[in-house]
Formats: structure tokens, C-alpha cells, sequence
């Protein structure tokens, strides 16, 4: 139960940093294109927290929220 939490923890984390950064980008007026290599990195943080079995069951999750956040901010 306490790797289930940790791994959640790390994978809010990641959220997190992401939703921080894309309010930085609309904040900042940043063009749809540095928009989509911001949203690009987030397989990279992923893989850099090198999650164990249970964290990579809900990194599809996650990363499809994501997605579906980025889109409804969408600059264009």
C-alpha cells in the first residue's frame, strides 16, 4: 500500500509540473507549436521517474488526462 501511494504521489508530481508549465505557457503567449514539444515531454518525465509496475498501469491514465486537459487550453 505504501509503494501505491508513492508511485501516486510521483505521478501527481508529474502532473503537476506539467499543469504548472502549461499555465506558464498561456501566461507567456507561447505559440502552438512550443506548445506541442511541452506536451511532448511529459512521456520523458515519466520515464525519468522510472516508475515501477503499478505507477505504469495508471501512466496511460494519467497521460490521457493530460491530453485531454492540453487540448481544452489549446492555443491557437
Amino acid at each position: 500500500m505504501e509503494k501505491y501511494i508513492e508511485n501516486s504521489t510521483l505521478i501527481l508530481q508529474v502532473l503537476k509540473r506539467f499543469l504548472d508549465n502549461k499555465l506558464k505557457l498561456i501566461n507567456n503567449n507561447i505559440t502552438a507549436e512550443e506548445n506541442d514539444l511541452k506536451y511532448n515531454n511529459i512521456e520523458k518525465e515519466f520515464q525519468d521517474l522510472e516508475l515501477d509496475y503499478y505507477a505504469n498501469i495508471y501512466e496511460s491514465d494519467i497521460k490521457e488526462v493530460v491530453k485531454v486537459i492540453f487540448e481544452s487550453f489549446s492555443i491557437t
